[in-house]
């Protein structure tokens, strides 16, 4: 449960829309979210899931990263980083959409890259 909003008491918060600001705040381990009452932009310590040890970045071996695999454009193999199968859409920005023409984007499940939808 968050901590009671210094503006006007509540607990309650939601989501704010990704952008530059939630994503830096992601990096140092903080959720941006606004006051459900007062609208206010707040800061929320990121929880550890439960039963998950933290991975120091000293303890990611060789052995569990994920191994590359090829992609094939006319047959769907996966994620051409991990190839997990799994992945859903993605956001176009204007700038992507009107702009630079590009096709619908999907990412990863598993390991957030971003790449083209493949065409089912």
């Amino acid at each position: 449960m968050a901590a009671p909003c210094r503006n006007c008491g509540a607990t309650k918060t939601e989501p704010v829309r990704p952008n530059l600001r939630q994503k830096l705040a992601r990096q140092f381990g903080y959720d941006l979210r606004k006051c459900a009452r007062c609208r206010k932009i707040r800061l929320l310590r990121r929880r550890q899931p439960a039963g998950e040890p933290a991975v120091e970045p000293a303890q990611v071996t060789a052995e569990s990263q994920p191994e590359t695999t090829v992609y094939d454009p006319d047959g769907f193999n996966g994620c051409p980083r991990c190839g997990e199968a799994s992945f859903h859409r993605s956001r176009r920005g204007w700038l992507e959409r009107e702009v630079l023409r590009s096709p619908p984007m999907v990412r990863c499940s598993a390991c957030g890259y971003r790449f083209p939808a493949p065409q089912m």
